[in-house]
């Protein structure tokens, strides 16, 4: 019995499953981000003012190529801006007894090891 091949529709079903692999990829991005955003903050040397709110996990930033997806997770801007280079390379003793420096670095490194698995089950969500 001969088996009938539409290459066309094969070829469609490719596109349709690499588009929803992306949109499950990009959202896991955001989800890091929008985690990024608040360990920044936590981290921040000073928890509330202008630098706290300058930090931003930018959603609707995220770029999306063949090859790969990339967020950005920034902080400063405007008045902040110098204020926030300098607040992050410093290292500062909170009156709790902790220490902070590197308020965005530091998000980024934690979240290294886990948006895989974040990422995947948005994949996973996105496919059905």
């Amino acid at each position: 019995m001969p088996h009938d091949f539409d290459a066309s529709q094969f070829l469609r079903g490719l596109r349709l499953a690499d588009a929803a692999v992306r949109r499950g990829a990009v959202r896991g991005v955001a989800k890091g981000l929008a985690h990024g955003e608040r360990l920044g903050r936590q981290y921040c040397p000073v928890r509330t003012g202008t630098l706290a709110g300058t930090i931003v996990g930018d959603v609707a930033g995220i770029i999306a190529t063949d090859t790969r997806i990339v967020g950005l997770l920034t902080a400063g801007g405007g008045e902040a801006s110098d204020y926030a280079l300098v607040q992050h390379e410093a290292v500062l003793h909170h009156a709790d007894g902790t220490y902070a420096a590197k308020f965005i670095e530091r998000p980024i490194k934690e979240l290294k090891g886990k948006l895989g698995p974040v990422i995947a089950a948005e994949i996973r969500a996105e496919a059905g």
